[in-house]
């Protein structure tokens, strides 16, 4: 007998919790937790024309300190890159680099 008295006593204490809950409505007009985001998703490209050896390094995956020094040599050489496809002149990137890569390539780099 005593466990069915028990067992009751806590239904009705956990009854009595759960209707002493204040039930909240959806207030359509609270804008508080609602979150407009307007800033763009999409990263600023890096020049390729203008930007020095620490902007190009590590940009891409397979573009480190020494590829974008030869990057910027090369600009400095032969003048503004007209295309990015034009990376495969560089000396230690290669056409094969750029083949692999030239998507991303031309995600991440501007000819600005």
């Amino acid at each position: 007998m005593k466990k069915i008295i028990i067992a009751g006593t806590l239904s009705l204490i956990a009854t009595s919790v759960i209707a002493a809950e204040p039930v909240s409505k959806p207030n359509s007009l609270d804008t508080s937790k609602t979150i407009v985001s307007q800033v763009s998703s999409t990263p600023a490209k890096i020049s390729l024309n203008q930007a020095d050896v620490q902007y190009i390094a590590h940009a891409v995956k397979g573009i480190g300190e020494k590829r974008a020094q030869a990057i910027v040599l090369y600009r400095v050489n032969h003048g503004r890159f007209k295309a990015i496809t034009e990376l495969a002149q560089v000396p230690g990137i290669g056409s094969h680099f750029v083949a692999q890569h030239q998507a991303e390539l031309e995600q991440v780099f501007s000819l600005d």
